[in-house]
């Protein structure tokens, strides 16, 4: 007769268990369905550790535990858990939480055929300008770029940038890093949406590892490109002026009248307007505000995606675009000829 494995039990603890918050955590790098390493965690080691292929993320636990659950269905049952839980290892493959009243059976991949995961070594020591860099930049990418450098972010020293293609921002960290690392975009997000102190950074040749001070990490591969040369784009010295007060309200205020098929305003006139024709769309008066090169108007999406990075610009220097900078931020709108759309 086969033996039958003796059941273990792992941990009792009160309700909000550390566990759940590392799950939380590494969710980051988790599908509900899919394969059992895109679906399934691994706990070991005193770390709860997941991956999606492009991201793998890892959290300290205070279990000592060898398994590999379903990560969303572990989550489900220790959100449920009242005063108390216990976890128990049926088997290789079954973890059973039980809480007062509540049994959750929780289904196990074999943690045997999963994915060796683990980080790059640490390096050096990050503070979170990178991930305040991120946050900043990641939005501004074109998820439907077909430019795969431009999918990303460049993470180099001193400098993290971002460009569509049609405007660019450079953020300032001061931090020496290796150059030439583009992380994704999902992976930038990743790392600032987290919410956590970055603390350490570790590379190779194909990776980059985040630390956090909490001794949990994010591991995200790198893109294979290499980014255009953004540094010829700042060459030149500009003459920059606060934003007038009133600059982003003004462009709120227009938004809703710009014509689809435009979708940018000029500058004209101390006013920001849809139209170069006064019985069309809508315009509002602003005080101290340059004129654009003649007949050039600039995409509001744009100026919405950059707006956290202006707080003074150049509006005359350049014919065919704007230059800005802000708190640690410099950057370049790209303008467009502005027809008006009969109607």
């Amino acid at each position: 007769m086969a033996k039958v494995p003796r059941s273990r039990v792992v941990k009792k603890a009160k309700a909000g268990s550390s566990l759940l918050e590392a799950l939380k955590f590494i969710n980051l790098a988790q599908k509900k369905d899919g394969l059992p390493w895109e679906s399934h965690c691994q706990l070991q080691n005193g770390m709860a550790l997941a991956t999606n292929g492009v991201l793998t993320v890892g959290h300290k636990i205070e279990e000592d535990i060898h398994i590999a659950p379903h990560t969303e269905t572990l989550m489900k049952a220790l959100a449920k858990c009242g005063q108390s839980l216990t976890l128990t290892q049926q088997t290789d493959a079954l973890l059973v939480v039980q809480s007062d009243k509540l049994r959750a059976n929780i289904p196990c991949a074999d943690i045997k055929i999963m994915p060796a995961l683990y980080p790059d070594k640490q390096v050096a020591v990050l503070t979170s300008a990178i991930s305040t860099a991120f946050g900043l930049l990641a939005p501004l990418i074109n998820e439907g770029e077909t430019r795969t450098a431009l999918t990303g972010v460049l993470l180099q020293a001193n400098t993290v940038t971002a460009t569509n293609g049609h405007a660019i921002v450079e953020y300032w960290h001061g931090i020496d890093l290796p150059p030439g690392l583009i992380v994704p975009r999902a992976s930038a997000l990743a790392v600032f949406k987290c919410g956590k102190n970055l603390s350490g950074f570790g590379f190779s040749d194909k990776s980059v590892t985040f630390y956090f001070d909490d001794e949990s990490f994010i591991k995200s591969s790198l893109i294979d490109a290499k980014f255009p040369n953004t540094d010829k784009l700042f060459k030149k010295e500009y003459i920059y002026l606060p934003l007038p007060e009133e600059f982003f309200n003004a462009v709120d205020s227009v938004a809703s009248f710009i014509d689809s098929e435009t979708g940018s305003v000029i500058f004209h006139d101390k006013k920001i307007k849809t139209s170069l024709y006064s019985h069309k769309g809508a315009s509002y008066e602003v005080e101290d505000l340059p004129e654009l090169a003649e007949g050039m108007g600039v995409s509001v999406k744009l100026l919405n995606l950059c707006r956290k990075a202006m707080t003074q610009a150049d509006f005359k220097s350049e014919h065919d675009s704007i230059q800005f900078i802000g708190e640690n931020t410099r950057g370049k709108i790209m303008l467009l000829k502005f027809r008006d759309v009969q109607i």
